[in-house]
This record gives structure tokens, C-alpha cells and sequence, in this order.
């Protein structure tokens, strides 16, 4: 998607808000998250985790 740097931030919100209706799991696992949860496994995770120790989902991905 192409916009002007100043929609850029409205295109973001835009963007966000069509994921959270195709995926509207990912309110719980962000909850989950926050409370120092593995979205998948409940397992404890810190928020510096890469991945959890438990079950391998990957919570933080590094470019």
C-alpha cells in the first residue's frame, strides 16, 4: 500500500483494525501476553522472549 507520509499513520490504524476483524484472536493473545502468558500454552514468558520455552510459538520476531 502506497500513502502519503501524512496518512501514513491513519493507514496504519486502518491496517490494524482489518486484522483484528479477520483475526479476532489477537486481542486474547495480546492480553495474554500482557499478563506474562504464552498465548498458546500459558506457559510464564518474559516479554524479552523470542519464543516460548515451553511450546516453541514464536513471540517476538527480530529483523
Amino acid at each position: 500500500m502506497l500513502v502519503s507520509s501524512r496518512d501514513a499513520e491513519s493507514a496504519i490504524m486502518k491496517i490494524e483494525e482489518y486484522c483484528r476483524t479477520i483475526h479476532p484472536e489477537l486481542e486474547s493473545s495480546e492480553k495474554m501476553l500482557s499478563q506474562g502468558k504464552c498465548p498458546a500454552c500459558s506457559s510464564p514468558v518474559k516479554a524479552d522472549f523470542i519464543e516460548c520455552p515451553d511450546c516453541g510459538l514464536t513471540l517476538l520476531i527480530i529483523e
